[in-house]
């Protein structure tokens, strides 16, 4: 039975929507209205979408669900209020990527949900500043601007629209990593393989997709294994191919690098960045740099 107090706590949440201090009455009021009417079995992620600095809501907030190797699950947008339900289709480990019109795409901290689990959660976004020509663009929160010349080839549409993973020029310089092949060690869908063929250091490391199935060690003699594959890779719309004994930070160096993005089997990226081969089955980086 619930008493007046907790009634009092779930309306004043539906009117006063996304701010963070009425979350948890906002938590509790989803909870009662989910075991209401939440298909049993089903595993849900509920909460909000709000703006870091204001903690206002942020309607039509895309919100995707990704496993941990990249795929996409469901889909979905915020309401006027910031609220968004996403249901898995099973149990298991996910990770939510927010994305909205003039704020930095966000990714979650993985969530593992179990058999008929409802989560309750809150995203914050950063604001993006756009700039135009003649045009100062400042922003109460700290923030990157975007550059230019990756916004003519469309990586920021691409980063927004949820498809891949992507490091933008601010992450690079800030990322821990000396060499870039180290660049890619937190991205869900890519592993690191040693390779002393190319060096004995970090920066000789093979950058890899995960694929859904297959085994991911590699043999005595470098091949790899089912579950992983060979990308091709395009730095500043070019194709480039690592020759033997060539490794990813000969051919782009960390200090040079202005964006990075990841898509597997295709999906997300410009259909001229794919070709005919096995290469292009498994997936394309692509990286750009200030030498252009």
């Amino acid at each position: 039975m619930i008493d007046k107090r907790r009634e009092t706590c779930c309306v004043s949440c539906c009117e006063v929507g996304a701010a963070r201090r009425v979350l948890w009455s906002l938590a509790a009021c989803v909870i009662f209205v989910v075991l209401a009417d939440t298909p049993a079995g089903a595993q849900t992620l509920r909460g909000l979408v709000l703006e870091e600095v204001t903690e206002l809501p942020i309607s039509l907030g895309r919100v995707v669900m990704v496993t941990l190797e990249g795929d996409s699950v469901q889909a979905t947008l915020t309401d006027e209020q910031g609220f968004f339900s996403i249901d898995a289709g099973e149990a298991g480990r996910y990770v939510l990527l927010v994305s909205a019109l003039g704020y930095r795409t966000t990714r979650s901290e993985r969530v593992e949900l179990e058999s008929g689990e409802v989560r309750i959660t809150q995203m914050y976004l950063s604001l993006r500043p756009i700039p135009v020509a003649g045009v100062d663009v400042t922003t109460s929160a700290p923030d990157e601007v975007e550059i230019p010349e990756l916004a003519e080839r469309g990586f920021y549409d691409r980063m927004n629209a949820g498809w891949g993973e992507f490091l933008t020029a601010g992450q690079v310089r800030t990322h821990g990593g000396a060499y870039t092949p180290q660049l890619f060690r937190e991205m869900l869908t890519v592993d690191l393989v040693s390779d002393r063929s190319r060096g004995s250091g970090p920066w000789s490391d093979r950058v890899v997709l995960k694929r859904d199935s297959g085994s991911r060690r590699v043999s005595s003699d470098g091949q790899l294994g089912a579950g992983m594959c060979e990308p091709m890779i395009w730095i500043d719309e070019v194709l480039t191919p690592l020759m033997p004994g060539e490794n990813l930070d000969d051919v782009a160096p960390k200090e040079t690098i202005e964006g990075i993005e990841v898509h597997r089997a295709g999906f997300g990226a410009p259909v001229r960045y794919f070709q005919n081969n096995s290469a292009s089955a498994c997936g394309v980086i692509l990286i750009w740099t200030n030498r252009r």
